[in-house]
């Protein structure tokens, strides 16, 4: 399945994966914003496959829509269940005891579950593209409870608006690289131990209502 782009409203390969990510710890609050005028849509998702023993992880090639499975979800190994991973952009805010902003942090990208983008899709639903305060329960599995704030401070002056868009582009392109690498068939075969017999990039988008609707409420 190829990555696919989209805002909240619908649903390149790069080398470089040097980019810093957000990773909650236990019992910390974070207030973040999204970056959302960087790029073509706020978010960006894609199912793939983690092979356990080969410790790496592709993009799946298999294709719903057509109802056709490759070997990434055939073959018998642990990591043959695709799974979606949801990428953005955060502005990190520097903040006080009482969660105040105070300044402006690190920009950094952040891949989740579909199950935590449900969360903050209800949040965009009723408040919009506000700022978000996130305090982290389990480091482990990455679970957050969210709370809105009024507003989306990184955009209400020009001057730190430019500079956020500016450190918050180049990690942007960086997202489809952190959910999961593009490989053609014969690439995955090799990682599997599997000799192959050709090649093939099947792909297929991956609708909003697909992941929001995957989750039970």
């Amino acid at each position: 399945m190829a990555v696919m782009t989209f805002g909240f409203e619908e649903g390149k390969d790069i080398k470089d994966n040097s980019f810093p990510k957000f990773k909650g710890e236990t019992n910390k609050t974070y207030v973040f914003g999204y970056a959302w005028d960087v790029g073509n849509e706020i978010f960006r998702a894609a199912t793939g496959h983690f092979a356990q023993a080969a410790k790496k992880g592709w993009q799946c090639l298999s294709d719903p829509k057509k109802g056709t499975k490759e070997i990434c979800c055939t073959y018998d190994y642990v990591g043959n269940e695709p799974k979606t991973k949801v990428g953005c952009v955060l502005v990190m805010y520097k903040t006080d005891e009482d969660q105040k902003i105070t300044g402006i942090g690190e920009v950094l990208s952040w891949t989740f579950s579909p199950k935590t983008f449900q969360q903050l899709r209800k949040i965009y639903l009723e408040h919009g593209l506000v700022d978000i305060v996130a305090t982290c329960s389990d480091s482990k599995y990455q679970t957050f409870t969210f709370v809105p704030k009024k507003t989306s401070a990184w955009t209400t002056e020009e001057k730190i608006k430019q500079h956020v868009k500016s450190k918050a582009a180049k990690v942007y392109e960086q997202l489809p690289k952190m959910l999961y690498t593009k490989m053609s068939l014969s690439e995955i075969k090799e990682h599997l131990g599997i000799a192959s017999a050709g090649d093939s990039d099947a792909s297929t988008g991956l609708s909003l209502d697909a992941i929001a609707n995957s989750i039970p409420e």
